[in-house]
Protein backbone atom coordinates (compact mmCIF):
# COMPACT_ATOMS: atom_id res chain seq x y z
CA UNK A 1 0.00 0.00 0.00
CA UNK A 2 2.23 2.99 -1.42
CA UNK A 3 -0.99 5.53 -1.22
CA UNK A 4 0.47 9.06 0.21
CA UNK A 5 -2.37 9.18 2.82
CA UNK A 6 -1.02 6.19 4.25
CA UNK A 7 2.63 7.05 4.18
CA UNK A 8 2.99 8.15 7.66
CA UNK A 9 0.77 8.66 11.17
CA UNK A 10 -0.20 11.92 11.42
CA UNK A 11 -2.51 11.71 8.72
CA UNK A 12 -5.22 9.47 9.13
CA UNK A 13 -5.07 8.90 12.93
CA UNK A 14 -5.04 13.01 13.37
CA UNK A 15 -8.11 13.34 10.67
CA UNK A 16 -9.58 10.27 13.22
CA UNK A 17 -8.66 12.30 16.28
CA UNK A 18 -9.92 15.19 14.56
CA UNK A 19 -13.42 13.84 12.92
CA UNK A 20 -14.22 12.49 16.40
CA UNK A 21 -14.01 14.52 18.62
CA UNK A 22 -16.59 16.57 17.42
CA UNK A 23 -18.31 14.25 16.72
CA UNK A 24 -18.68 12.26 20.36
CA UNK A 25 -19.40 15.67 22.09
CA UNK A 26 -22.62 16.11 19.52
CA UNK A 27 -23.39 12.82 19.96
CA UNK A 28 -23.25 13.21 24.01
CA UNK A 29 -25.03 16.44 23.92
CA UNK A 30 -27.90 15.34 22.00
CA UNK A 31 -28.52 12.28 24.55
CA UNK A 32 -28.68 13.92 27.29
CA UNK A 33 -30.66 17.02 26.35
CA UNK A 34 -32.53 15.89 23.15
CA UNK A 35 -33.51 12.32 23.38
CA UNK A 36 -31.72 9.33 24.79
CA UNK A 37 -30.92 7.62 21.44
CA UNK A 38 -27.41 5.65 22.51
CA UNK A 39 -27.35 2.11 22.85
CA UNK A 40 -24.80 1.96 25.35
CA UNK A 41 -25.52 -1.39 27.34
CA UNK A 42 -24.27 -1.38 30.83
CA UNK A 43 -22.41 2.05 30.64
CA UNK A 44 -23.92 4.73 31.76
CA UNK A 45 -23.99 8.49 28.87
CA UNK A 46 -20.90 9.60 31.33
CA UNK A 47 -18.56 7.10 31.50
CA UNK A 48 -19.00 6.29 28.32
CA UNK A 49 -18.90 9.90 27.37
CA UNK A 50 -15.09 9.90 29.24
CA UNK A 51 -14.01 6.51 27.51
CA UNK A 52 -14.57 7.74 23.65
CA UNK A 53 -12.89 10.95 24.68
CA UNK A 54 -9.85 9.23 26.66
CA UNK A 55 -9.87 6.12 24.81
CA UNK A 56 -10.98 7.12 21.21
CA UNK A 57 -10.16 10.63 20.27
CA UNK A 58 -6.98 10.98 22.42
CA UNK A 59 -5.51 7.37 21.63
CA UNK A 60 -6.12 8.17 18.16
CA UNK A 61 -4.06 11.51 18.76
CA UNK A 62 -1.31 9.88 20.98
CA UNK A 63 -1.30 7.00 18.53
CA UNK A 64 -0.84 10.02 15.27
CA UNK A 65 2.20 11.54 17.41
CA UNK A 66 3.99 8.26 18.49
CA UNK A 67 3.83 6.73 15.04
CA UNK A 68 5.00 10.12 13.67
CA UNK A 69 7.70 10.61 16.23
CA UNK A 70 9.10 7.37 16.11
CA UNK A 71 10.67 7.34 13.24
CA UNK A 72 12.90 10.72 14.71
CA UNK A 73 13.46 8.74 17.65
CA UNK A 74 14.98 5.38 15.93
CA UNK A 75 16.09 6.24 13.06
CA UNK A 76 13.88 3.71 11.12
CA UNK A 77 11.44 4.08 8.68
CA UNK A 78 8.31 5.88 9.27
CA UNK A 79 4.77 3.36 10.07
CA UNK A 80 2.91 3.08 6.88
CA UNK A 81 1.05 0.69 4.17
CA UNK A 82 -0.85 -2.00 5.67
CA UNK A 83 0.55 -1.57 9.20
CA UNK A 84 -1.24 1.76 9.57
CA UNK A 85 -4.10 0.40 7.86
CA UNK A 86 -4.86 -2.20 10.73
CA UNK A 87 -4.29 0.71 13.01
CA UNK A 88 -6.96 2.79 12.11
CA UNK A 89 -9.41 -0.19 11.44
CA UNK A 90 -8.77 -1.47 14.81
CA UNK A 91 -9.56 1.68 15.78
CA UNK A 92 -12.83 2.16 14.03
CA UNK A 93 -13.56 -1.50 15.18
CA UNK A 94 -13.23 -0.04 18.78
CA UNK A 95 -15.54 2.71 18.32
CA UNK A 96 -18.06 0.83 16.34
CA UNK A 97 -18.34 -1.42 19.01
CA UNK A 98 -18.52 0.78 22.16
CA UNK A 99 -21.86 2.39 20.24
CA UNK A 100 -23.40 -0.55 19.63
CA UNK A 101 -21.71 -3.12 21.89
CA UNK A 102 -24.99 -3.99 23.83
CA UNK A 103 -25.84 -6.67 20.44
CA UNK A 104 -22.77 -8.07 20.79
CA UNK A 105 -21.26 -10.37 23.49
CA UNK A 106 -19.00 -9.07 25.96
CA UNK A 107 -15.84 -10.62 24.62
CA UNK A 108 -16.56 -9.17 21.27
CA UNK A 109 -16.97 -5.75 22.58
CA UNK A 110 -13.99 -6.24 25.02
CA UNK A 111 -11.69 -7.18 22.25
CA UNK A 112 -12.36 -4.85 19.65
CA UNK A 113 -12.03 -1.92 21.86
CA UNK A 114 -8.82 -3.18 23.23
CA UNK A 115 -7.11 -4.19 19.94
CA UNK A 116 -5.87 -0.70 18.73
CA UNK A 117 -3.84 -0.15 21.86
CA UNK A 118 -2.70 -4.14 22.25
CA UNK A 119 -1.46 -2.78 18.66
CA UNK A 120 -0.24 0.47 19.24
CA UNK A 121 1.84 -1.18 22.14
CA UNK A 122 3.09 -4.44 20.33
CA UNK A 123 4.09 -1.78 17.11
CA UNK A 124 5.86 0.77 19.34
CA UNK A 125 7.73 -2.24 21.14
CA UNK A 126 9.04 -3.46 18.00
CA UNK A 127 10.55 -0.31 16.86
CA UNK A 128 11.70 0.74 19.69
CA UNK A 129 13.52 -2.67 20.56
CA UNK A 130 15.22 -2.96 16.62
CA UNK A 131 16.66 0.45 17.28
CA UNK A 132 17.75 -0.26 20.90
CA UNK A 133 16.27 2.80 21.88
CA UNK A 134 15.95 1.91 25.56
CA UNK A 135 15.00 6.39 26.32
CA UNK A 136 11.55 5.69 24.96
CA UNK A 137 10.73 2.61 26.94
CA UNK A 138 8.94 5.01 29.69
CA UNK A 139 6.65 6.19 26.45
CA UNK A 140 6.02 2.49 26.08
CA UNK A 141 5.12 1.81 29.64
CA UNK A 142 2.59 4.72 29.75
CA UNK A 143 0.68 3.51 26.55
CA UNK A 144 0.59 0.08 27.98
CA UNK A 145 -0.31 1.48 31.43
CA UNK A 146 -3.28 3.10 29.36
CA UNK A 147 -4.49 -0.12 27.69
CA UNK A 148 -4.41 -2.09 31.14
CA UNK A 149 -7.08 1.09 32.62
CA UNK A 150 -9.03 0.53 29.38
CA UNK A 151 -9.32 -3.09 30.42
CA UNK A 152 -10.64 -1.82 34.28
CA UNK A 153 -13.00 0.16 32.25
CA UNK A 154 -15.28 -3.18 30.97
CA UNK A 155 -14.58 -4.76 34.26
CA UNK A 156 -15.96 -1.84 35.87
CA UNK A 157 -19.32 -0.99 33.35
CA UNK A 158 -20.11 -5.08 34.29
CA UNK A 159 -19.48 -4.74 37.86
CA UNK A 160 -16.19 -7.53 37.86
CA UNK A 161 -14.58 -5.14 39.84
CA UNK A 162 -16.30 -1.97 41.84
CA UNK A 163 -17.32 0.90 39.46
CA UNK A 164 -15.23 3.26 41.08
CA UNK A 165 -13.91 4.96 37.83
CA UNK A 166 -10.77 3.79 38.43
CA UNK A 167 -10.00 3.48 34.98
CA UNK A 168 -11.51 7.51 34.20
CA UNK A 169 -9.11 8.44 36.87
CA UNK A 170 -5.80 6.48 35.90
CA UNK A 171 -6.20 7.54 31.98
CA UNK A 172 -6.19 10.91 32.47
CA UNK A 173 -3.23 10.44 35.20
CA UNK A 174 -1.18 8.54 32.51
CA UNK A 175 -1.89 10.99 30.08
CA UNK A 176 -0.86 13.65 31.78
CA UNK A 177 2.30 11.91 32.35
CA UNK A 178 2.97 11.28 28.80
CA UNK A 179 2.67 15.09 28.26
CA UNK A 180 4.99 16.04 31.33
CA UNK A 181 7.49 13.25 29.87
CA UNK A 182 7.26 14.44 25.97
CA UNK A 183 6.05 18.09 26.60
CA UNK A 184 9.11 18.41 28.92
CA UNK A 185 11.51 17.87 26.30
CA UNK A 186 9.62 19.33 22.96
CA UNK A 187 8.51 22.38 24.12
CA UNK A 188 11.66 23.81 25.66
CA UNK A 189 13.71 22.33 23.45
CA UNK A 190 10.96 24.26 19.98
CA UNK A 191 11.24 27.20 22.41
CA UNK A 192 15.15 27.16 22.64
CA UNK A 193 15.82 26.99 18.42
CA UNK A 194 12.94 29.57 17.80
CA UNK A 195 14.48 32.27 20.16
CA UNK A 196 18.43 31.32 19.27
CA UNK A 197 17.02 31.98 15.44
CA UNK A 198 14.54 34.94 16.20
CA UNK A 199 15.83 36.59 19.10
CA UNK A 200 19.37 35.57 19.23
CA UNK A 201 21.23 36.30 22.58
CA UNK A 202 17.86 36.82 24.94
CA UNK A 203 17.76 34.33 27.57
CA UNK A 204 16.42 30.34 26.63
CA UNK A 205 14.83 27.55 28.70
CA UNK A 206 16.38 25.91 31.17
CA UNK A 207 17.99 22.68 30.41
CA UNK A 208 16.13 19.90 31.33
CA UNK A 209 18.23 18.88 35.18
CA UNK A 210 17.13 16.99 38.35
CA UNK A 211 13.97 19.51 39.30
CA UNK A 212 12.18 17.62 36.18
CA UNK A 213 12.79 14.52 36.55
CA UNK A 214 11.47 15.24 40.40
CA UNK A 215 8.09 16.70 38.69
CA UNK A 216 7.84 13.66 36.51
CA UNK A 217 8.30 11.24 39.32
CA UNK A 218 6.25 13.43 41.48
CA UNK A 219 3.56 12.98 38.73
CA UNK A 220 4.10 9.35 38.71
CA UNK A 221 3.08 9.24 42.15
CA UNK A 222 0.37 11.23 42.45
CA UNK A 223 -1.31 8.64 39.74
CA UNK A 224 -1.90 5.75 42.43
CA UNK A 225 -2.78 7.74 44.96
CA UNK A 226 -5.91 9.76 42.46
CA UNK A 227 -7.29 6.37 41.43
CA UNK A 228 -6.99 4.38 44.47
CA UNK A 229 -8.12 7.29 47.29
CA UNK A 230 -9.39 9.79 45.19
CA UNK A 231 -10.94 11.39 48.15
CA UNK A 232 -8.28 11.25 50.80
CA UNK A 233 -6.57 14.32 52.27
CA UNK A 234 -3.03 13.22 51.40
CA UNK A 235 -4.13 12.43 47.84
CA UNK A 236 -5.34 16.37 47.78
CA UNK A 237 -2.30 17.85 48.89
CA UNK A 238 0.05 15.81 46.94
CA UNK A 239 -2.00 16.91 43.99
CA UNK A 240 -1.94 20.50 44.85
CA UNK A 241 1.71 20.26 45.77
CA UNK A 242 2.52 18.57 41.65
CA UNK A 243 0.52 21.22 40.34
CA UNK A 244 2.07 24.07 42.18
CA UNK A 245 6.01 22.05 40.79
CA UNK A 246 4.60 21.64 37.25
CA UNK A 247 3.70 25.14 37.29
CA UNK A 248 7.24 26.39 38.28
CA UNK A 249 8.62 24.26 35.76
CA UNK A 250 6.49 25.78 32.76
CA UNK A 251 7.89 28.88 34.44
CA UNK A 252 11.13 28.21 33.27
CA UNK A 253 10.32 27.61 30.13
CA UNK A 254 10.12 31.26 28.57
CA UNK A 255 6.50 31.09 27.24
CA UNK A 256 5.68 34.23 27.35
CA UNK A 257 8.38 35.06 24.70
CA UNK A 258 6.74 33.18 22.34
CA UNK A 259 3.13 35.03 22.43
CA UNK A 260 3.68 36.92 18.84
CA UNK A 261 4.16 32.97 17.57
CA UNK A 262 0.92 30.98 18.04
CA UNK A 263 2.10 27.70 17.03
CA UNK A 264 4.59 27.75 19.51
CA UNK A 265 2.67 29.54 22.37
CA UNK A 266 0.10 27.02 22.68
CA UNK A 267 2.40 24.37 23.68
CA UNK A 268 3.18 26.56 26.33
CA UNK A 269 -0.58 27.21 27.22
CA UNK A 270 -1.56 23.24 26.92
CA UNK A 271 1.14 22.53 29.51
CA UNK A 272 0.31 25.30 31.74
CA UNK A 273 -3.05 23.94 32.08
CA UNK A 274 -1.84 20.97 33.77
CA UNK A 275 -0.50 22.97 36.71
CA UNK A 276 -4.22 24.99 36.71
CA UNK A 277 -5.89 21.30 36.77
CA UNK A 278 -3.70 19.68 39.50
CA UNK A 279 -4.36 22.76 41.39
CA UNK A 280 -7.72 23.17 40.80
CA UNK A 281 -8.11 19.47 41.62
CA UNK A 282 -5.84 19.20 44.54
CA UNK A 283 -7.94 21.60 45.68
CA UNK A 284 -11.43 20.74 45.65
CA UNK A 285 -10.55 17.21 47.23
CA UNK A 286 -8.95 19.52 50.28
CA UNK A 287 -11.80 21.78 50.57
CA UNK A 288 -14.58 20.13 49.16
CA UNK A 289 -15.68 21.77 45.47
CA UNK A 290 -15.66 18.34 44.28
CA UNK A 291 -13.08 17.48 41.03
CA UNK A 292 -15.34 18.49 37.71
CA UNK A 293 -13.06 21.96 37.29
CA UNK A 294 -9.49 20.31 37.56
CA UNK A 295 -10.50 17.01 35.61
CA UNK A 296 -11.61 19.41 32.91
CA UNK A 297 -8.44 21.77 33.19
CA UNK A 298 -6.73 18.44 32.55
CA UNK A 299 -8.66 16.77 29.77
CA UNK A 300 -10.08 19.95 27.77
CA UNK A 301 -7.29 22.19 28.13
CA UNK A 302 -3.90 20.01 29.17
CA UNK A 303 -4.59 17.02 27.02
CA UNK A 304 -6.64 18.34 23.91
CA UNK A 305 -4.77 21.69 23.42
CA UNK A 306 -1.40 19.40 23.27
CA UNK A 307 -2.93 17.24 20.72
CA UNK A 308 -4.50 20.07 18.56
CA UNK A 309 -1.25 21.78 19.04
CA UNK A 310 1.04 18.63 17.99
CA UNK A 311 -0.85 17.80 15.30
CA UNK A 312 -0.84 20.83 14.28
CA UNK A 313 2.97 21.06 13.80
CA UNK A 314 3.56 17.17 13.07
CA UNK A 315 1.81 17.99 9.79
CA UNK A 316 3.08 21.15 8.84
CA UNK A 317 6.72 20.27 9.64
CA UNK A 318 6.26 16.44 8.11
CA UNK A 319 4.59 17.74 5.47
CA UNK A 320 7.43 20.16 4.53
CA UNK A 321 5.35 23.40 4.91
CA UNK A 322 6.27 26.30 7.31
CA UNK A 323 5.92 26.07 10.46
CA UNK A 324 3.68 28.66 10.56
CA UNK A 325 -0.02 28.96 12.17
CA UNK A 326 -3.14 30.59 10.83
CA UNK A 327 -5.92 32.65 11.32
CA UNK A 328 -7.90 29.31 11.16
CA UNK A 329 -5.77 27.37 12.85
CA UNK A 330 -5.52 30.51 15.62
CA UNK A 331 -9.10 30.71 15.96
CA UNK A 332 -9.54 26.88 16.74
CA UNK A 333 -6.99 27.51 19.44
CA UNK A 334 -8.60 30.42 20.54
CA UNK A 335 -12.29 28.34 20.70
CA UNK A 336 -10.93 25.16 22.27
CA UNK A 337 -9.37 27.33 25.29
CA UNK A 338 -12.85 29.29 25.36
CA UNK A 339 -14.34 25.38 26.08
CA UNK A 340 -11.50 25.14 28.92
CA UNK A 341 -12.19 28.21 30.55
CA UNK A 342 -16.47 27.94 30.52
CA UNK A 343 -16.04 24.26 31.87
CA UNK A 344 -14.28 25.59 34.74
CA UNK A 345 -16.79 28.16 34.83
CA UNK A 346 -19.95 25.48 34.99
CA UNK A 347 -17.97 23.49 37.62
CA UNK A 348 -18.62 26.62 40.33
CA UNK A 349 -21.40 28.19 38.97
CA UNK A 350 -24.95 27.32 37.17
CA UNK A 351 -25.89 29.12 34.08
CA UNK A 352 -28.70 27.58 31.83
CA UNK A 353 -27.60 25.96 29.11
CA UNK A 354 -23.71 26.59 29.69
CA UNK A 355 -22.98 23.15 29.19
CA UNK A 356 -24.70 23.12 25.40
CA UNK A 357 -22.25 26.40 24.90
CA UNK A 358 -19.69 24.62 26.13
CA UNK A 359 -20.28 21.58 23.52
CA UNK A 360 -20.58 24.10 20.70
CA UNK A 361 -17.53 25.82 21.22
CA UNK A 362 -15.91 22.43 21.49
CA UNK A 363 -17.30 21.53 18.42
CA UNK A 364 -16.57 24.54 16.71
CA UNK A 365 -12.89 24.38 17.24
CA UNK A 366 -12.46 21.36 16.23
CA UNK A 367 -14.61 22.31 12.86
CA UNK A 368 -11.88 25.08 12.45
CA UNK A 369 -9.38 23.18 13.10
CA UNK A 370 -10.25 20.32 10.09
CA UNK A 371 -10.87 23.37 7.57
CA UNK A 372 -7.29 24.51 8.30
CA UNK A 373 -5.28 21.34 8.48
CA UNK A 374 -7.93 19.75 5.44
CA UNK A 375 -4.95 20.54 2.45
CA UNK A 376 -1.78 18.83 4.92
CA UNK A 377 -3.87 15.85 6.05
CA UNK A 378 -5.72 15.22 2.62
CA UNK A 379 -3.22 16.04 -0.32
CA UNK A 380 0.39 14.47 -0.84
CA UNK A 381 3.41 16.47 0.14
CA UNK A 382 6.84 16.29 0.34
CA UNK A 383 7.07 14.48 3.26
CA UNK A 384 10.07 15.42 5.70
CA UNK A 385 11.72 14.22 8.94
CA UNK A 386 11.31 17.09 11.02
CA UNK A 387 11.22 16.81 14.56
CA UNK A 388 7.87 17.24 16.84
Amino acid sequence: MNHFFFSIAFRPLFLLAGLYAPLIILLWLLHLYWQPFLNLAEQNPVMWHSHEMLYGFVAAGIGGFLFTAVANWTGRPPIHGMTLIALCALWGIGRLVMLFGNDLPAIVTIIGDLSYLMLVVAVLWRELYLAGNRRNYIILGCVGLLLVFNLIYHLEVRNVIPPEQWSIRGAIGTVVLLISIVGGRIVPAFTRNWLMLVKPGSATPTEMNRYDISVVLMTLLVIPLWVALPDHRITGASILLCGIMHGVRVSRWKGLATVGEPLLFILHLAYVWIPVGFILLGAGMLFGFGSNAGVHALTVGAITCMIMAVGARAGKGHSGRPLESDLLLNLAFLFITLTTVLRIVAAFVYFENLIQLTGLFWIGGFSLYLMSMAKILLTPGPDKKVGI
